[in-house]
């Protein structure tokens, strides 16, 4: 048996003289007069409440669709994207240490960028050198392994990675390779 559709309205003419009363005890805004009309009239409130279900549905929609959604907070999402190393460093003294004395600024006119996609893929170029690809993938907290097409695997302790800057490090022949990056 199908239930009238006034029987549904009263329950929801309810429901809003609540919500409307909330809304005046927390902002002190009074609509009493408005929420009264809205419950005696019958037309008045079923238009009424049509508009009040279209605002509630609209800014619920709005609300839905004006955020937007960030990648974790992770080594791994604040690693993705396009960096350029700016300084590099070799623990030449091996004291597995990096002193100032040993950090040297990229030369001039040397571009050397390291991309890290969303895929776990990257490719690493240098304007001398042909593009290396490779894999990627974060291991703990503190480290990436980056395993590059030419059967090179190479582990990095990350010692920064922010919005805007990343600090690599990784132990080589030469002693403790140092590596400084800027986000493009």
């Amino acid at each position: 048996m199908k239930r009238p559709l006034a029987s549904f309205l009263l329950p929801l003419t309810e429901i809003i003289n609540v919500v409307f009363k909330q809304f005046i005890r927390i902002f002190g805004i009074t609509f009493d007069v408005y929420v009264t009309q809205c419950i005696n009239v019958h037309v008045t409130m079923k238009r009424d409440l049509a508009i009040f279900l279209t605002v509630c549905i609209a800014s619920m929609m709005f609300g839905v669709t004006s955020c937007k959604r960030q990648a974790p907070d992770t080594p791994f999402g604040r690693m993705l994207g396009k960096w350029k190393k700016v300084k590099y460093a070799t623990d030449d003294n091996r004291n597995g240490i990096i002193d100032k004395k040993e950090i040297f600024l990229v030369e001039s006119g040397v571009d050397n960028e390291i991309l890290f996609r969303k895929d776990s893929t990257g490719v690493e170029t240098t304007n001398s050198d042909p593009p290396s690809s490779f894999r990627w993938q974060i291991v703990g907290d503190a480290s990436v392994l980056v395993q590059y097409t030419a059967s090179d695997t190479i582990t990095y302790s990350i010692e920064n990675v922010s919005s805007g800057s990343l600090t690599l490090t990784t132990s080589t022949q030469f002693g403790l390779a140092w590596y400084y990056y800027i986000k493009k």
